[in-house]
């Protein structure tokens, strides 16, 4: 897919994968919609839209439909956003379990729903679900990232 004049969502885009990210994009002529938790985290560039997203949130399927209906144009998607609370299994509550597996997993499942069938219907479109190599390795702290 080439990157001028497309559209793309980058979620997670305070981090630092997602941060490396909006330059190069910006770069190949592409806009970019960062959507994070703290969008006034970002630094103010032209071809950059920084919105409010909660990937955690109960409610992210109408944020995504909301966010689509104010970008229609959006031709690729990533999905780098993740947090970690660093603890054992057994010390960690259940509330920050959740939070964690509602960002990492959950969230990049209902992005891929969301706009999966998008793209197939346009006949283009680019998603990606950026992952981590602890989840093929083990290592303390880690519990569920």
């Amino acid at each position: 897919m080439r990157l001028h004049d497309r559209t793309f969502l980058l979620l997670g885009g305070t981090g630092g994968i997602g941060q490396a990210l909006i330059g190069p994009l910006v770069e190949c002529g592409a806009r970019v919609i960062v959507a994070t938790r703290h969008p006034e985290r970002l630094e103010k560039r032209a071809g950059v839209s920084p919105v409010h997203l909660e990937l955690a949130s109960p409610e992210l399927d109408r944020q995504l439909q909301q966010l689509s209906e104010v970008y229609p144009d959006i031709d690729g998607v990533i999905h780098c956003a993740g947090q970690n609370r660093f603890a054992a299994l057994d010390a960690m509550a259940v509330s920050d379990l959740d939070a964690q597996l509602m960002v990492n997993l959950r969230s990049a499942m209902l992005v891929a729903r969301h706009f999966t069938p998008r793209f197939r219907k346009a006949g283009v479109g680019a998603l990606v679900l950026v992952g981590s190599t602890f989840g093929s390795i083990g290592f303390p702290g880690y519990t569920a990232y």
